[in-house]
Formats: C-alpha cells, structure tokens, sequence
C-alpha cells in the first residue's frame, strides 16, 4: 500500500487496507478446507452404506463437491488479480461456497438422524462438531461469513432431534445449541483480536512511512511509490514527473516567529500541496521546507510546467496561522521521466537541479529539467477540476 496525502484520507487508507488483510486470511486455509471435505465424504459415504440410504449418499455426494468448490474458490483467489471490488467479490465466492458446503453437512447429519443407528448418529455428531471448529479457525475474522455457515449447520440436526421428542435426542440438541452459542462467542473474541493485530501493525507500518510533522510520505515512502510508478508507467509508456519544492525565506520565518509557527507553515503547505495533486499522485516532505510532489500522469512537458505553475500560485497565497499572517514564495524544480526508463535516484537529482536553477533566477520561479519548454500560458488549470 503506498501512501497519498488525498481522499480517500489515510484513515480510509487503513480501513481498506484491514479489510484486505481480514478478507486475504479466509484463502490461506485450501488444505484444511480439503481435509474436511475428504473426511465428511468418506466418513458420510461409510454411514450412509451402513444405513442403506441412498438419499444421504446423495447428500454426502453433494457436500464433497460443495468442499471441493470451495478448495477451488481458494486456489483461483491465489492465481487471480484482487483488490478494491474484486476483494469484495472474492469474498462473496467463499461465503457461497462455504454457506452450500455446511449446509448438506447439516442436511446429512439430520437425515443420519432419523435412523436409529446409534453408532451413526455419534459419527455424524463428531463430524459436525469437527466441521464447525475448523469453520470457526479458519474463517472468524469474517463473522458475517461463519455465523450463517454455523447456524445452517446445526439448525436442520436440532429441529431433527427436537422432533423426535426424546429426552436423550433433545439433549443432545441442546448440546448442539451450547455448542454453537459457545462458538460464535469464541468467533467473536478471534475477531477482534484479528482486527487489533492487524490494526496495530498496519499503522506501524503506515507511521514508518509518514513524515511526523505534516503526515505525508516521507524520503522512504517517497522511494518505494517511485520505483513502484516508474516500472508501471514505463511498462504502459505513460510519462511521470516530479516536483521539487523549497519554500523561499521560510528560515526568516523561523527567526522571525519561532519555530512553533514555522512548524504550522510547513502542516499548512502540506494541506495545500494534499489538495492539489490527483489520487494517483504523492506529496512527501523529505525534511525541512523540502517537499515532493509526484505527478503520476503527464501527457508532456507543458502539462508538467502547468502543475509547476499551480503549486507556486497555492503556495505563494497568504498563510494565516493564528494571529500572524505571512506571505512567502515557493521555487520548484521539476524533472520528466518521458515514456523511457529512468531510476528514482536520477529523477530525483533532475528534479533538485532544476529547483537550484529556480532559485537562482529569484522568488516563486519553476524550472523544467527536460528539453520541453514551451511557454506556460496564461491562468494555468488545477491540477484537478474543482
């Protein structure tokens, strides 16, 4: 996950990206899945012999090819692309597969239950207590998936033994309930921790990424979402550009102000540059009053110089942080890596080149690195439409 100082907000960032981890912990369980399925048919196949019921064979049949759907939901969701909706859709796959899989375990079990075959019953009862833990391990971090596929697996057993109106069989519903109470109660608990796990480490990583100051990318988020555009763009031919930027005199506001103001500057450029650039896009601060803007789509030079020219007018606007008003320029240096290979490092240097060469022509100049130089015409558009 790289990091974009836009909406959606790094808040939502972290969500999705919990999401993706909770749903990617369903597909890592195809053997165990399997397992499970193997032994419901053998073991559901042997008693329905025994019984001499064709109907339960045919009910053991299908939930062996049900377990075996699922295995292959697993192994597709590996071998696929997956992400944003497709997450979505992947998961909805599982929950059908597993729904459909505990149900004619729990349509196999009641029918067993009819009978009066004793050592039966007891094989069916173990295989479905067998089914739901291992439902409950693989699957908790997706209650709305396992809480169905647990009631569906018992309700049909327990109306069964209920409706024989027998002490014995209605203890044994009874057992069945507890036994499912007991379990969505330990789901529950597996979640949240799941949740909290994954949570923590998520943002770790994400702080291990952010600059403290203003929040956005830092010099190694900056790097890694570099390398990651480069070898896209450069794949689908597509140019990328990076904006250098340097506020000019911001020293004097820390000699003049404090640094407490200089510090609520540097989160207000921030904020400004944030609301500039595409989601696509990334704003870091690399330390000081040095920022970078990555401009992940540039049809050419012109439209690079016409983003360079946006940022000096937003940063150049008056800043009001509480009861002092200031009024500074930024200088940008931008490099274009046009539709050929080129390393972050060299961009990057380009980049800090050109913002020298703006520097030394005076306050709030741009400067392009690469042989495009057309003019800049008159009111530039925003980077992205109000």
């Amino acid at each position: 996950m790289f990091l974009s100082a836009v909406s959606p907000s790094r808040e939502a960032e972290l969500k999705l990206a919990l999401y993706a981890e909770l749903v990617e912990r369903l597909f890592s369980n195809a053997v165990s899945i399997g397992a499970m399925g193997a032994l419901f048919t053998a073991f559901g196949l042997l008693v329905a012999a025994r019984m001499q019921d064709s109907l339960l064979a045919a009910l053991v049949a299908a939930g062996g090819l049900a377990a075996a759907s699922h295995v292959a939901v697993v192994y597709l969701y590996r071998a696929s692309p997956r992400g944003g909706t497709a997450l979505r859709t992947w998961e909805m796959r599982y929950a059908a597969a597993g729904f459909s899989s505990a149900a004619f375990v729990g349509l196999a079990a009641a029918r067993t239950f009819v009978a009066d075959d004793l050592g039966s019953a007891m094989l069916m009862t173990g295989l479905i207590f067998g089914y739901a833990a291992g439902t409950m391990a693989r699957a908790a971090t997706r209650p709305w998936i396992t809480a169905p596929r647990m009631v569906v697996l018992v309700a049909a057993p327990v109306a069964v033994l209920l409706a024989r109106r027998d002490l014995l069989f209605c203890a044994q519903a009874l057992l069945l309930v507890l036994f499912l109470a007991t379990g969505l109660e330990s789901m529950v608990s597996l979640y949240r921790q799941a949740v909290t796990e994954i949570d923590t480490s998520l943002r770790r990583r994400d702080s291990a990424r952010r600059d403290s100051l203003t929040g956005v990318a830092n010099r190694l988020s900056l790097g890694e979402f570099l390398a990651e555009r480069l070898a896209r763009n450069t794949a689908a031919g597509r140019a990328l550009a990076v904006h250098c930027v340097d506020l000019d005199g911001f020293k004097a506001v820390n000699d003049t102000h404090g640094h407490p103001t200089g510090d609520l500057l540097l989160q207000a450029v921030a904020d400004r540059l944030a609301a500039l650039v595409q989601p696509d896009d990334l704003v870091a601060r690399l330390g000081g009053d040095e920022f970078v803007v990555v401009q992940s789509h540039v049809s050419d030079g012109l439209h690079a110089q016409q983003v360079a020219a946006v940022i000096v007018e937003e940063l150049g606007r008056p800043y009001v942080l509480g009861r002092v008003e200031l009024v500074l320029a930024a200088s940008v240096g931008v490099a274009v890596a046009a539709r050929q290979a080129a390393s972050p490092a060299s961009l990057l240097a380009d980049a800090d080149a050109a913002l020298y060469a703006s520097k030394a022509l005076g306050r709030g100049r741009f400067t392009l690195r690469q042989p495009f130089a057309p003019p800049v015409p008159d009111g530039p558009p925003r980077l992205r439409a109000p």
